[in-house]
């Protein structure tokens, strides 16, 4: 019994001490990244001057262009049940909120958005917090409500444009009266529209340096937290647009990462018989790509449709992280692994459709904790069972390292996804961890697949060629050997053909001419001399028969044996030609309601290089057949003409066009005419031929170098199309 092959015991406890190593150095390269990201991109309120009375805030020192960014998450005021058309319409201005009911010293940043005003919220002209009023648009109910602000800048102060990263609605600012720009979701259900993905609007600033600002939100009402959930800031223009050239940058890098993983996966790929592993990947790369544009509104929805989308993308980024895990140990020739890894995708895959099949079928989980709740299950069961089967029974594969690195970074990934934490640029936290891992796995790639097929590939070229080289010469050789073959078959089969078709056109005259002839010596002189004379007219019409068989036969084979010298080329003219056997004919069918036409240009001889007599032929075969087989009234009709004029003469072609309104030939049979000995089932017997006609024909024609084409309908006519080289 042949022994297995053993990994020796040391070799494999180092090698997984050496991958935990690492599992353990990302962990703590991916703490690092988040203490980083949470100290210098998360936005805490900045102090700033306030007046109560006038409820205004005071930028004193001056905002050059290169200045810090403000932000201001406090001190705003909240009016319930006022619409942006409220605003726009002018039946709600600034300082007409000190007449109603209205919430001072808010403070803006709370994930639930109006519902949390902050602690130091005081409600004025009411004894408590008014209900909202629902409004009916589009037959949906929306909450409205407005934010506001009046900001005095100091003296000289630049452009500067406000920012708010996250509005769960639809949010439309209003400065100084006047309507700037739009923030947040769409507006409408099924709404699509495309952001630059930095939401952030001019500030005009009047003359005294004031800007009042409203910013009017609308979301449904089925929505759980509307409103503002992000704290406001305000920048120059020129850092404003800092901000957004860097943002830019990063996703464009993040961008390049995924196509050189793309490039890199499918050029592994390519040398590889199973390809799933890469159309996981490339599943998974699309989920993401979409949960991420979806996320930071580059592409912008409604506020449900966002949450509900997100939703989805997240489940099937855990299905396809588990796919991809089980993908990597599929063929893994572990001792350890159970019978339940071979359908554990299946059990994950159906969870995960249960769980969105659930909030389809009940749609107010949308507006609860169910979607949080439903994300973090599928995360904690994913990541749980891919670290159990990672730790306990793959530690030693060659794939657990990538495995790993998956695992950490799609947990990390999942858990900053369910945060959705504003920061100061627009680059969420999971994306920084994407990036890593991205990193992380293709100089994996490259040095663990590239590096080790590049190698293989050298150290096998010269036995690849050698292969090459026996394969062509065997691949050649069976190629004559099967060439030959087919062309012996072929003949024996053809010279069966013309044996069988020669003795059955011969043995018909032939059995007419002896009974003739037997008819005449046993009659004798009892036979009048009519009858005699009838049947040697009978007998010399048969052997004229004969003749032409044999006649036809011998020129065919001529032409395929010995075409040059059967074949005399020379230029003539195909109008002339075409004439004289018009007028020809047309002196055969005097007397008779047959008529022939002839169409060809004055001032073109359609000069071609032919054999004249051979191509007198193949005209004189088809008129003739056209003659033949139509009815008592019947119409020949020939034209020919030259195409491409204009081109280049190697370019231009002659056309010779012969058509009836006869019998027509069976569509079934239009492929056999040529054959040799075919004639059509609707031919008839009192119509004489050997069925090698159309056959000299297309031998003539091929030796030309041209083409011929028939084209037939049944009981309506045929015609043949003939293409010559000028």
């Amino acid at each position: 019994m042949k022994k297995k092959h053993r990994i020796p015991i040391q070799n494999v406890e180092s090698t997984a001490f050496k991958k935990l190593l690492y599992a353990l150095l990302f962990i703590a390269i991916y703490l690092l990244v988040s203490q980083i990201y949470l100290t210098w991109n998360t936005r805490e309120n900045t102090p700033l001057t306030y007046d109560d009375g006038s409820e205004s805030l005071f930028i004193t020192h001056e905002m050059d262009e290169s200045s810090v960014i403000l932000y201001a998450g406090e001190n705003w005021c909240f009016v319930p049940n006022i619409t942006s058309e409220d605003i726009k319409s002018g039946s709600f201005r600034y300082n007409d909120h000190f007449n109603i009911p209205y919430a001072s010293d808010v403070t803006l940043g709370s994930p639930d958005g109006w519902n949390d005003l902050g602690n130091s919220c005081i409600w004025n002209n009411t004894d408590s917090a008014p209900a909202f009023i629902d409004y009916d648009i589009d037959g949906r109910t929306y909450n409205c409500g407005v934010y506001i602000m009046k900001i005095i800048f100091a003296k000289g102060a630049p452009n500067v444009s406000i920012n708010v990263p996250d509005i769960v609605g639809h949010a439309d600012l209003y400065c100084n009266g006047a309507y700037v720009g739009s923030f947040g979701d769409s507006m409408f259900p099924g709404s699509v529209s495309l952001t630059d993905g930095y939401d952030s609007l001019p500030v005009p600033i009047n003359d005294n340096g004031q800007a009042e600002i409203m910013i009017a939100v609308s979301s449904r009402t089925d929505t759980a937290k509307p409103g503002i959930t992000s704290i406001p800031s305000l920048a120059s223009a020129r850092k404003d647009a800092t901000l957004n050239a860097l943002s830019a940058i990063w996703y464009t890098f993040q961008g390049t990462l995924v196509v050189i993983l793309l490039i890199g996966g499918f050029v592994i790929a390519s040398t590889l018989e199973n390809k799933s592993k890469f159309y996981v990947v490339l599943m998974g790369l699309t989920s993401y790509i979409l949960y991420n544009v979806i996320d930071e509104r580059v592409i912008c929805f409604e506020s449900l449709e966002r949450v509900v989308c997100k939703f989805v993308f997240q489940i099937f980024l855990s299905i396809i992280i588990f796919g991809f895990i089980s993908s990597l140990f599929q063929n893994s020739d572990t001792e350890k692994t159970p019978s339940l890894f071979h359908f554990d995708y299946i059990i994950v895959m159906v969870l995960g459709w249960i769980l969105i099949i659930i909030e389809w079928v009940n749609r107010d989980l949308i507006s609860t904790s169910y979607q949080i709740g439903a994300s973090i299950l599928l995360a904690v069961i994913v990541s749980v069972a891919c670290l159990i089967k990672i730790l306990f029974f793959y530690m030693e594969d060659n794939n657990a390292s990538i495995a790993l690195i998956t695992v950490i970074t799609y947990a990390f990934c999942m858990i900053n996804m369910m945060n959705d934490a504003s920061g100061i640029f627009t680059v969420p936290l999971y994306s920084t961890f994407f990036v890593i891992s991205l990193i992380a796995v293709e100089i994996l790639f490259f040095f663990k697949y590239v590096y080790q097929y590049r190698q293989l590939n050298a150290t096998t070229t010269h036995l690849q060629v050698l292969v090459d080289e026996k394969t062509k010469q065997l691949s050649d050789t069976n190629k004559y050997l099967t060439e030959t073959n087919s062309k012996l078959l072929e003949n024996e089969e053809a010279r069966k053909n013309v044996l069988s078709n020669v003795s059955h056109d011969l043995r018909t005259p032939i059995t007419a001419i002896r009974g003739y002839a037997e008819l005449l010596r046993t009659a004798g002189k009892n036979m009048s001399d009519e009858q005699v004379i009838t049947y040697l007219t009978n007998i010399i019409k048969r052997s004229e028969q004969m003749e032409r068989i044999v006649s036809d036969i011998v020129e065919l084979t001529r032409m395929e044996s010995n075409a040059s010298s059967e074949f005399q080329f020379c230029e003539m003219s195909v109008a002339e030609l075409l004439d004289e056997l018009c007028m020809m004919y047309s002196t055969d069918l005097k007397g008779t309601d047959k008529h022939i036409s002839l169409d060809i240009p004055d001032d073109d001889l359609l000069i071609v290089n032919a054999d004249p007599k051979k191509l007198s032929r193949v005209f004189e075969n088809l008129i003739s057949n056209s003659i033949n087989y139509t009815y008592d009234q019947a119409m020949i009709k020939i034209s020919a003409y030259r195409t491409g004029e204009k081109d280049d003469p190697s370019s231009q072609r002659v056309h010779v066009v012969i058509s009836d309104n006869g019998i027509g030939i069976p569509k079934e049979e239009i492929n056999k005419i040529f054959d040799r000995f075919y004639r059509a089932k609707n031919s008839g017997k009192n119509i004489k031929g050997t069925g090698l006609g159309l056959s000299i024909v297309k031998t003539i024609i091929d030796h030309h170098g041209a083409e011929i084409e028939a084209e037939s309908s049944l009981g309506s006519g045929t015609t043949f199309h003939i293409i010559l080289k000028p």
